[in-house]
């Protein structure tokens, strides 16, 4: 259970204290903005204009609903479209001294509703790490909003594509599920995380990052997660729970029921991720995948490990055309041997 301190009275919000705080985005019921609340006013330009805090309800000269703001940037005011206005949730919560349990988790499943939370939830003060960075389009986006930002890519073609295409950026070639210590190592000081992998992983993958994430980083104020599997769940989830709705539908429109995040792991059997884990399934198994499904690795001078080489007993049949490193272990790194002799595990 949170609360919300209004005056001498104390609003008890049905809120999962165990993990985390989830939401919806966007949410299928009815926003409702008080004076004061942060929000974001979604505009044509990616500039860092839209911030901006609510004044009141209002209407245009059509007798349309408007919602009249006024922009940080300039003080300026409009009456804007309600469909464009985005709470800024963590400060909104702060402005009405809601106490909940962080991170919060906005759960969407759109690319174009991820990359909205990415330019509205972040701030000059954050610092920010996207796992699943893809091409780098969305890490750039956050890269105009925040302090700091990383992309983590685990395809090394994707990898050397963001490179290519945003060389100001920070981007590293990693597993999160296979490398927990360098994953360690880069969310440092991190708060904030946006987590798109939806498109490439199942969704026990996005299931045991979360759990990751939540369980090992408790500085994290806040992550974003773009999966079409958990925002269906959590819209059934939510739909089930409709006939008594929560007390928080201000703040926390949108926001899951708290049994939620806890069915999904118990369905799921989440444990610890554990960064040997998918080389001593494959040495179990003889290496009887295709080399391509296990994680991809750059040499330190960035060049891709090749995989085939690495894993298929009769090796690479195009060494000498391959582009794509021969001489380290795709496991640990050195060179000598391949990944499927290794014996470093």
């Amino acid at each position: 259970v949170s609360t919300q301190r209004t005056g001498d009275s104390t609003l008890e919000l049905p809120i999962n204290m165990s993990d985390a705080t989830f939401v919806l985005f966007p949410s299928p019921q009815q926003v409702k903005f008080a004076e004061g609340d942060s929000v974001y006013v979604w505009l044509r330009s990616e500039r860092d204009t839209g911030r901006a805090r609510f004044l009141q309800y209002a209407s245009d000269v059509h007798g349309e609903a408007r919602l009249q703001v006024q922009f940080l940037c300039n003080d300026s005011t409009c009456h804007a479209n309600p469909s464009r206005v985005i709470p800024v949730y963590l400060e909104s919560l702060r402005h009405a001294e809601v106490i909940t349990q962080l991170p919060l988790v906005l759960v969407t499943a759109d690319t174009t509703s991820y990359r909205k939370l990415a330019r509205s939830q972040t701030n000059r003060c954050d610092r920010v790490v996207e796992i699943g960075s893809s091409f780098g389009i969305c890490t750039d986006i956050l890269s105009q909003h925040c302090d700091s930002v990383k992309g983590l890519e685990i395809s090394a073609s994707l990898f050397i594509e963001s490179q290519r295409r945003f060389p100001n950026l920070h981007f590293e070639c990693v597993d999160v599920l296979s490398n927990s210590e360098r994953v360690r190592s880069i969310m440092i000081n991190v708060n904030k995380v946006f987590v798109d992998i939806g498109g490439n992983r199942d969704a026990q993958s996005v299931i045991k990052i979360l759990h990751f994430l939540i369980t090992e980083f408790r500085q994290l104020e806040l992550i974003v997660v773009k999966s079409k599997f958990l925002a269906a769940n959590a819209t059934s989830s939510i739909s089930s729970f409709s006939a008594s709705p929560p007390p928080a539908e201000r703040l926390l429109a949108g926001l899951i029921p708290a049994h939620w995040w806890t069915s999904l792991l118990q369905l799921h059997e989440t444990s610890p991720t554990h960064e040997n884990d998918w080389f001593q399934c494959a040495k179990k198994s003889n290496f009887s995948r295709n080399p391509l499904r296990y994680p991809s690795r750059l040499t330190p001078a960035g060049v891709p490990i090749c995989r085939v080489h690495n894993y298929r007993e009769d090796g690479c049949r195009q060494a000498d055309t391959c582009q794509y490193d021969h001489e380290l272990c795709h496991y640990c790194l050195r060179a000598g041997h391949k990944a499927r002799d290794c014996t470093a595990c």
